[in-house]
């Protein structure tokens, strides 16, 4: 049986346009990981531990996580053990996190609480695609 294909109806998106968006974001997490990972010498911030690095964010829940989930000043590289122990202890990771960033954390809280626009992924690709090499860290003072 053959399926007859509609045109969508004007003002609605097709899964194409949200399958668009939806890679976008994927190829810029995986880029933004690259970048991070680079940058923070393939090493945990917080141990210093080489093993099982993950691409990790300073503000990682709700509504303004999107905001600035790509940003790099919100990204550092934390092994697996780390990860799992601050995710699982939001209040001591807010604690450290205000700690080691100081003042920047709440720039880097206020930006994500702007009102805006949805990210644009293009814009981010090509950004991170052409990072300078002394691109922003979360806290200066690491462990490294």
């Amino acid at each position: 049986m053959i399926r007859s294909i509609a045109k969508p109806r004007k003002g609605f998106r097709t899964w194409g346009a949200r399958q668009s968006r939806a890679n976008l974001k994927s190829k810029a997490d995986l880029l933004c990981a690259v970048v991070v990972k680079k940058r923070d010498g393939h090493r945990c911030t917080l141990c210093g531990s080489r093993k099982a690095i993950q691409w990790a964010h300073i503000i990682s829940r709700g509504a303004a996580y999107e905001r600035v989930r790509h940003d790099l000043e919100n990204s550092t590289t934390l092994c697996q053990r780390c990860h799992f122990r601050w995710t699982n202890d939001p209040d001591g990771w807010d604690a450290l996190r205000r700690q080691l960033m100081g003042d920047r954390f709440e720039a880097l809280w206020a930006r994500a609480k702007m009102d805006g626009q949805k990210p644009d992924y293009q814009a981010i690709l090509h950004y991170l695609t052409n990072v300078p090499p002394e691109c922003p860290r979360p806290w200066s003072n690491q462990t490294l």
